[in-house]
């Protein structure tokens, strides 16, 4: 339940549909349709799957030939968080297998894709990663930085003055 997925959640809550989340924090939700769960759990539950973390020893492949399986063989399972995190040959094997299900990505393991077999298949959607180029987002990354040099300036100068 990071900013993003907690952004999500607050756009769904109106909906009054179950959201399962798994989030490595205890993250106590107060509505009771909010439920965190294990992730074999959540796969097993979920019509809809959206990732939302960061690409690390933990997370790479977190998606993969074993627990992909556990899926609903209809679910939609979305990735714009990066590639990695699904494993591309264990969800291309599983739409294949599960006509009825789908998957949308905007990040890959290799970009741009080139030869990516998931580019073929009729129940796979892709777009470009580019969310981070808005107007909103520049100008965000852009404060985000002047305030992080403004900190470390003012650090520095508490620290030329001995404070520590």
């Amino acid at each position: 339940m990071g900013s993003i997925g907690s952004d999500l959640l607050r756009l769904l809550t109106p909906l009054n549909c179950k959201i399962y989340y798994n989030d490595i924090r205890k993250v106590i939700m107060k509505n009771p349709l909010h439920i965190q769960c294990s992730l074999n759990y959540l796969l097993k539950k979920s019509d809809i799957i959206s990732l939302h973390v960061p690409l690390t020893k933990k997370t790479k492949n977190l998606i993969n030939y074993k627990n992909i399986n556990l899926c609903k063989r209809d679910a939609l399972i979305i990735n714009c968080a990066r590639g990695g995190i699904i494993n591309e040959n264990a969800i291309q094997h599983f739409l294949i297998k599960n006509q009825a299900a789908s998957a949308a990505f905007d990040v890959f393991d290799v970009e741009p894709p080139k030869d990516n077999k998931l580019l073929e298949l009729n129940n796979f959607l892709c777009s470009p990663h580019i969310g981070g180029s808005t107007e909103e987002s520049i100008m965000n990354m852009g404060l985000s930085a002047i305030r992080g040099l403004d900190h470390f300036t003012n650090l520095k100068k508490l620290y030329e003055c001995g404070y520590e």
